[in-house]
């Protein structure tokens, strides 16, 4: 998994699972909330699990302000809709 943020927009590229993500993933992870995040684009993510919408409700809890999620795959609109996240994200 790799990351990149352009102004208020953080790109997400590659597998977000639990065996692409680590605790220094996560330290890299967290400080790209400094400043307003507005969007999460996930374009170019592949093999999308539970991680993935972890960091997405961790990305809100950071914001505490709702962060559009753009290009988001079927996987984790049904994933949002399964934890009864959708309120949280807008996908």
């Amino acid at each position: 998994m790799e990351f990149s943020r352009n102004g208020d927009t953080l790109k997400i590229r590659g597998s977000i699972n639990n065996q692409t993500f680590d605790a220094a993933l996560y330290q890299l992870w967290t400080q790209q909330f400094s400043g307003s995040l507005k969007t999460i684009d996930l374009q170019d993510a592949k093999e999308i699990d539970s991680v993935c919408i972890s960091l997405l409700v961790d990305a809100v809890r950071q914001q505490k302000e709702p962060i559009a999620i753009i290009n988001a795959p079927e996987s984790v609109r049904t994933l949002l809709s399964i934890y009864h996240l959708k309120s949280m994200i807008s996908a």
